[in-house]
Order: structure tokens, then C-alpha cells, then sequence
């Protein structure tokens, strides 16, 4: 699920990222940047909109994740407006994402209001991305996941799909169980198709970046 949504627009280059990381004086600053701050806020709505769910609090959980979605774009503005792109918000931001995504669609599985096979497929496509991401990151110190246009589009989807499944929760009536049911179709579509491609985009990002620090072309 998510590349995150829409993902932020951050820059590709490692010495960006070196030259935003200079403006930081000290680690600990990291974690208290604006837009970091507004990322860890999603990260905490999460398991809230989880245990509305779990209460049977549908408009809670829906109201969280209203907030958690709209805390997406927020935090990328910020911090290319304060120059403040670090990266802890580079890895943060996309696993916030996908935290988010995977838990609204698990609840609403479990709720028997989402299909299984999608959530299956979308839960195998963010866990290999972000074990992948997390590994490259702590093993190499490759930082370049910035969402592709298709992932960026496979995010909105998922958020619009996720929206309208729980707008049915709340007001289940027939024509929005149709337009509901063909959302489905399209995610999960995209779903495999912007999986596969990011599998291939950040394979030729790491040689590429491989290639510029170290020289060694294999």
C-alpha cells in the first residue's frame, strides 16, 4: 500500500541530503523538526484509529484517519518550506504510510468490509517494501525512496478506496456499495503494478548510488 499520499516530492541527490542534515546542530533535533513532528503525529493516530475500530467506533476511527490523511501532505510541505528534509523523514514519512494504509485496511478485513485478497496483497507489497527500505537504510545508509508517479498514485487510490469503504460503514446504501466494489477493482491493479515497478525503480536508484560512493559497478 503505501508509497505514501499523495508521497512527498524529496530530493534525490545524496548530497541534499547531506547539505539538509548539516543544518541540523545536533541527532536529537531530528526527531522534534516540524515536519517530523506532524509525521510521528500519524504514526500515533494509527493505533488509535485501530482501537476505535475495535471499540466499534467507526466515526472515531474515520475522523483519526481523516486527520492522519491530511497530515500526509503536511509534513512534506514543511519541511521543503523550512528546508528541514532529514533522513529520519526520508525512511519516517513513507513507513508512516504504510502503517497507516496497512492498519485501516486490516480493521476494516476484520470488519468484513473490505475484501481479504486486496489487504493480503497490499500487506505483502508495503511489508517487502519497507523490510527492504529498512534494511538498505541501516546496512548501507541508502536513503533515495521517494515514491514514483504511479506509487503516488497507487497512494491516492488506496486513500480514496479506503475512504469510500468506510463512508459505506457509515451510510450503507446500494450505489456506493457498486462504486465501492470497482475502487476495489482499481487498487488492486495498482496495487501489483506500482509494487512491481518501485521493486524496479529502487533497484537502479541503489546501483546507481553504489556505483557514485563506492565505484563498484556489480
Amino acid at each position: 500500500m503505501l508509497e505514501s499520499q499523495p508521497p512527498n516530492s524529496l530530493p534525490a541527490s545524496p548530497e541534499r541530503h547531506a547539505s539538509s542534515a548539516r543544518l541540523l546542530s545536533t541527532p536529537q533535533r531530528v526527531w522534534l523538526l516540524p515536519s517530523n513532528l506532524v509525521t510521528e503525529l500519524r504514526l500515533a493516530l494509527t493505533p488509535l484509529m485501530a482501537t476505535f475500530f475495535w471499540l466499534h467506533r467507526p466515526g472515531w476511527a474515520a475522523s483519526c484517519f481523516a486527520v492522519a490523511a491530511l497530515s500526509d501532505g503536511a509534513d512534506g510541505w514543511l519541511a521543503r518550506r523550512r528546508g528541514e528534509v532529514s533522513r529520519l523523514g526520508l525512511v519516517l514519512d513513507p513507513l508512516a504510510d504504510k502503517l497507516l494504509m496497512s492498519t485501516l485496511f486490516i480493521s476494516l478485513t476484520l470488519l468484513r468490509a473490505f475484501p481479504l485478497r486486496l489487504t493480503l496483497l497490499g500487506l505483502v507489497r508495503d511489508f517487502s517494501i519497507v523490510t527492504v527500505a529498512l534494511v538498505l537504510y541501516f546496512v548501507t545508509g541508502f536513503s533515495d525512496f521517494r515514491p514514483s508517479r504511479l506509487g503516488k498514485l497507487n497512494t491516492f487510490m488506496e486513500m480514496v478506496t479506503a475512504s469510500a469503504t468506510l463512508f459505506y460503514l457509515l451510510w450503507p446504501v446500494a450505489w456506493l456499495f457498486i462504486f465501492v466494489q470497482v475502487l476495489w477493482i482499481v487498487a488492486w491493479i495498482l496495487i501489483f503494478a506500482s509494487g512491481s515497478h518501485y521493486a524496479l525503480l529502487c533497484g537502479h536508484r541503489y546501483r546507481a548510488w553504489r556505483i557514485e560512493n563506492t565505484g563498484i559497478i556489480a
